[in-house]
């Protein structure tokens, strides 16, 4: 959760509020979740703001505004109904893949695996974008979707050739021997911790296969929670459609960030060198929910340019990446053109190894005052 929040500069930290229960949540009573929203609420209430809660699993919107009642803590979409936070989420997703492929899946392959209330909303955007989606669930019925490919729930879906596999469903999804024989192209979804085990994520890596982390393609739903906090107007008055193509632009410029930073590291778009340039960027700017209201999403030079192309264009971002790399702070920026915004910068180890700085993050502003950040 930390990384969703820093990748979008929501205004918060991140974590999971886990309440140990005693007994399987499915035997829960109403009784037992009185309960337990009183012991969230009393929680909540004793850290005075520190902490805000929202919906996850076993939990439904009427419970959090059960949860809200005893509680102001709470950010759960519910000042406007009309916004789903899953659909919040499932946009997000939608940009992502999109920015992965160059903002144009009209036409690609992708396998939606899990069509509950994220991966159905995938399936069905993806589809009227002009691509062709295949479903699978392991409830039948729920990836019965017009004008989708129905999978068998028990497909060998890692066998199936495709662009993209779009994890919705659990966690832990891919082992290695399913990593090393996937068939597509691309990994991006809205899983959370897809890999069962380091090993899966090397093997995919090692393939060449992109996957795109869950901390950028799958911060749909922090994204709302940052707007309903930071500007609770603008959230309240949103149609849905606007908030859900902000949150898609967003998602879209931060995922072309990552892999166009991590094609200029030379590493995976998982590695957490992309990651750290990706979210300092973003640092010094004001919260992700401030910027909905005036239609600010992202960092990218120009709304109009494809997402590859508005990541490509951030000298601060490339030069960062030159400087990851290992090369001279010179030579990081003589590759931005000379760009207004790009400074020299050595760590106080410089001297050290030559004049390099692997060891430290550079982002620069091409802002009027040209100001750097570290």
């Amino acid at each position: 959760m930390a990384r969703k929040h820093a990748a979008y500069g929501t205004g918060f930290a991140g974590a999971k509020l886990v309440c140990a229960a005693s007994k399987d949540v499915a035997t829960f009573t109403a009784s037992d979740k009185h309960a337990l929203l009183d012991s969230v609420a009393w929680v909540l209430d004793q850290l005075r703001g520190q902490v805000y809660t929202g919906c996850d699993l076993n939990i439904s919107v009427h419970d959090m505004a059960g949860l809200a009642e005893r509680s102001p803590y709470v950010l759960a979409a519910l000042p406007n109904l009309d916004i789903c936070p899953n659909a919040t989420t499932a946009h997000g997703v939608v940009g992502a893949v999109s920015a992965t492929f160059d903002g144009n899946v009209r036409g690609r392959t992708f396998l939606v695996h899990g069509c509950g209330a994220v991966g159905s909303v995938v399936a069905t955007e993806l589809r009227d974008a002009g691509a062709r989606v295949l479903a699978l669930d392991m409830d039948a019925s729920r990836s019965r979707i017009r004008g989708v490919e129905q999978l068998a729930p028990d497909a060998r879906w890692w066998e199936i050739e495709c662009d993209a596999v779009v994890p919705c469903s659990s966690s832990y999804l891919v082992d290695v021997p399913i990593a090393a024989s996937l068939r597509a192209r691309a990994l991006v979804g809205a899983t959370n911790l897809l890999f069962s085990e380091p090993a899966a994520l090397e093997t995919v890596v090692r393939r060449g296969i992109i996957f795109v982390p869950e901390s950028v393609s799958s911060a749909g739903a922090v994204i709302g929670d940052s707007i309903e906090h930071h500007d609770a107007r603008a959230f309240t008055t949103a149609q849905p459609d606007e908030l859900y193509a902000f949150v898609r632009r967003a998602v879209a410029r931060t995922t072309a960030e990552l892999l166009a930073t991590a094609r200029a590291l030379d590493v995976a778009p998982s590695s957490r060198e992309a990651f750290a340039i990706v979210a300092i960027a973003d640092k010094e700017r004001r919260p992700v929910g401030l910027r909905f209201r005036d239609g600010d999403e992202g960092t990218c030079a120009s709304a109009d340019a494809p997402p590859a192309e508005q990541a490509d264009s951030q000298p601060g971002l490339l030069a960062a990446a030159a400087v990851m790399r290992g090369a001279p702070a010179a030579a990081a920026a003589s590759a931005t053109g000379g760009a207004r915004g790009v400074r020299r910068f050595s760590s106080p180890s410089a001297g050290a190894n030559d004049g390099r700085a692997p060891a430290c993050l550079l982002y620069t502003s091409d802002a009027a005052d040209d100001s750097l950040r570290v």
